[in-house]
């Protein structure tokens, strides 16, 4: 924020509102912070549409996802030790995830879904961004007061995206082609063909 648009106390210091904890960052550093998962996605998405032709989106999805496993996890750590450079350098590393995330999907989409239905597959899974804001902001403000404090919220979410890439592994082809031929040989297996 820009220092004169700060509220200021009786005696002429700024008025810090926080949340009790430990880590009294500024605005402007949290900002800077927050930014570098945009510069990090920034950097890549021109070379992730090239690699993506060259590799399955599915692969490129799933590394994308370790990496903000990854980064969700130290998070508190490299705060607590390091200070605002290294999480920021985080956030550029999750960023160079994120680069990945959209050209990926949309390979994926226009695998799976005909093109009648292409629109709705994405906005389904647009919904996904508006839902984490509306479930993730309470569920996260109700973990800072919790005992765990502020680091809960990394490693709780980071739990849950261990969870997500797990399913994801799992029940994910980069084709319908495959899990319908799999899906055919059961039925003839079934059937005793």
């Amino acid at each position: 924020l820009d220092p004169q648009c700060e509220r200021q106390a009786d005696d002429g210091h700024p008025i810090v509102v926080d949340y009790g904890g430990t880590l009294l960052w500024s605005h402007r550093t949290q900002n800077i912070i927050f930014s570098g998962t945009f510069w990090g996605a920034l950097l890549v998405i021109g070379p992730s549409m090239l690699i993506w032709h060259r590799c399955s989106p599915r692969l490129i999805l799933l590394v994308a996802m370790i990496s903000y496993v990854v980064v969700t996890f130290a998070t508190p750590f490299l705060a607590l030790h390091f200070g605002p450079i290294a999480v920021f350098s985080a956030r550029v590393i999750m960023g160079f995830g994120e680069g990945f995330v959209v050209p990926s999907f949309n390979a994926l989409i226009s695998n799976w879904f005909p093109v009648e239905e292409r629109s709705t597959a994405l906005a389904v899974y647009t919904t996904g961004n508006q839902l984490a804001g509306a479930i993730g902001n309470p569920l996260a403000a109700a973990l800072c007061a919790s005992p765990f404090g502020w680091p809960g919220v990394f490693y709780s979410i980071g739990q849950f995206q261990q969870f997500i890439i797990i399913i994801y592994y799992f029940i994910t082809a980069f084709t319908i082609i495959i899990i319908y031929h799999y899906f055919l040989l059961l039925l003839l297996k079934l059937q005793g063909v």
